[in-house]
């Protein structure tokens, strides 16, 4: 964070965060792009913290506006900000202009301009001057300068010529969506009059006037664009080996609170409603408002570091079993009603839901020298009665896997648990969240993170997985197996919803991971359902 900048006392910065984010294609499909993560927070919170910390903010919102506003509240309540709401962000006069213009009345001094999708080092504030107009430029070569407003500058580096998004030869420069406004009452009086002629509502009619008069000069630095999908995911992949993230779902880490967005305003409501079951074991909730709720953030091993002996890995059972799996008094009939709709159901219609994803992944025949037969014909071996017929109804986690599981020095503590089974949130299946555990062993989240999945093909139908284990893993098998059998429960059974997790996981993830769990599913559900 930039503490404080030579000459300026509580700097005032406009953001632009009013655009549908048509670039970033399915990203942005019910979610403003000033939102999306890198590393652990969002773009707009890596904006924020470039600027001194005493800094002044009016940020312009239009595209799915409530849920930023849901975000800076539980994330920058110690920031001064004013939000405006901009209701034309998709007329046909919309635009970047348009948007500043719109904010005028809070913007009656110099201040700072900066896009959504700007990311940039903020020691570059320290050199620079402050009684003149400048915009941030890049001198690193770039192949698709027509996709970026850009300039011409002479050797002092005033700015005489711009040209917004269209070719030009190698003199000119890309503009990051930086810029210091100085005479902002030129720059206003330029755009509102651009606007007014009927032409462009880019917000660079102001800074070519500023050129115009011999007032705007440059400033050279590289700076980050997350302003495309592929961009976007090319910096999310330069931090991580694998994104493990979903489109509908965010978690941020930030001054010390966990923060988690949900696309889908009910399943917020229901893991809120869900935190206050197993207070001892689930975080408790700070802060919680349709698509938002934020926990502090638990200092803990991650359970792939902290359980890696039998004796630590039954440690956890029992006291999941004293203080999680509390038996609830539900009727056989609605107990598998829920199982018959979270087991068969949900696996069918995720399924069809990504049938272009099993289409390519059907061609694979043979997965590690063993053949697997088509999904369909695997699904109809399945007897779905006996599955429902074993349900233990109990206050379950829902997805109990190694990554979240913490093992802190007061004892155990779970992060993310599921919102509901089959439409309940009054109980779950002892069965799933035992099934959860047997998958993390098998399968190593971790270490899939940092890229140790190796996925090679012999051909079209032959792959070879190489799937990262947990350590130890034949003793923590023996581990939990021992434990099912000593508390009457069907080994069978955990391994067959062990296979149907891994098939209900598949589609919703980035390859090689999509495809690894899908072949993965079929080989155990063959093995198990003949």
């Amino acid at each position: 964070m930039v503490e404080s900048v030579p000459n300026i006392a509580s700097p005032l910065v406009f953001i632009g965060a009013a655009g549908i984010g048509s670039r970033m294609g399915k990203l942005t499909a019910n979610f403003n792009k000033a939102l999306l993560p890198i590393g652990d927070v969002a773009v707009i919170t890596q904006i924020i913290d470039s600027f001194p910390k005493d800094s002044r903010f009016v940020i312009a919102l239009g595209y799915q506006a409530s849920k930023v506003k849901e975000y800076l509240k539980q994330l920058h309540k110690d920031r001064e900000l004013v939000v405006v709401t901009v209701d034309d962000y998709q007329s046909p006069i919309s635009g970047p202009g348009l948007t500043v213009l719109q904010c005028r009345q809070y913007l009656k001094e110099s201040f700072f301009y900066i896009s959504c999708d700007t990311l940039f080092s903020s020691e570059m504030l320290f050199n620079v001057k402050y009684d003149q107009n400048w915009i941030h430029l890049s001198k690193s070569a770039n192949s698709n300068i027509e996709d970026y407003t850009s300039a011409k500058t002479d050797s002092r580096g005033k700015v005489k010529k711009m040209f917004f998004k269209q070719k030009t030869d190698s003199r000119a420069y890309p503009f990051s969506g930086l810029a210091w406004i100085k005479d902002f009452s030129l720059f206003f009086e330029a755009i509102e009059k651009s606007i007014n002629e009927g032409q462009a509502t880019e917000m660079v009619s102001g800074l070519t006037r500023l050129m115009e008069l011999g007032r705007l000069n440059s400033v050279f630095g590289d700076w980050i664009d997350v302003g495309t999908e592929e961009k976007y995911v090319r910096e999310v992949q330069r931090i991580h080996e694998y994104d493990f993230s979903k489109t509908d779902e965010y978690i941020y880490f930030y001054k010390g609170r966990v923060t988690k967005y949900f696309g889908d305003e009910e399943i917020a409501k229901k893991r809120f409603l869900r935190a206050g079951q197993a207070p001892g074991l689930f975080p408790e909730i700070l802060e919680y408002e349709k698509n938002f709720f934020s926990y502090k953030m638990i200092p803990g091993i991650n359970g792939y570091d902290g359980l890696k002996s039998p004796r630590q890995l039954e440690s956890l059972l029992n006291q999941l079993e004293k203080s999680l799996w509390l038996r609830q008094s539900i009727s056989k009939i609605e107990a598998r009603s829920a199982a018959m709709d979270f087991y068969k159901t949900k696996t069918l219609k995720r399924l069809e839901q990504a049938q272009q994803k099993v289409q390519s992944w059907e061609r694979v025949e043979i997965v590690n020298g063993v053949s697997v037969q088509k999904i369909d014909e695997i699904l109809n071996k399945i007897s779905w009665d006996e599955i429902v017929a074993l349900v233990e109804p109990v206050l379950f986690h829902g997805d109990l896997q190694f990554d979240n599981i913490l093992v802190t020095q007061s004892g155990f503590k779970l992060i993310d648990w599921r919102q509901d089974f089959g439409g309940r949130i009054d109980f779950g299946d002892l069965y799933y969240d035992l099934a959860k555990l047997h998958g993390g062993l098998l399968f190593n989240y971790k270490e899939v993170k940092k890229g140790q999945l190796k996925v090679s093909f012999n051909s079209e139908s032959e792959v070879i997985l190489q799937i990262p284990q947990a350590q130890n893993l034949q003793d923590l098998l023996s581990c939990l197996y021992n434990w099912i059998s000593n508390k009457g429960l069907q080994k069978k059974n955990v391994g067959i919803l062990t296979g149907l997790i891994y098939l209900n996981m598949a589609p919703l993830h980035h390859p090689p991971f999509d495809g690894a769990l899908f072949w993965k599913s079929k080989v155990m559900l063959g093995a198990l359902c003949k």
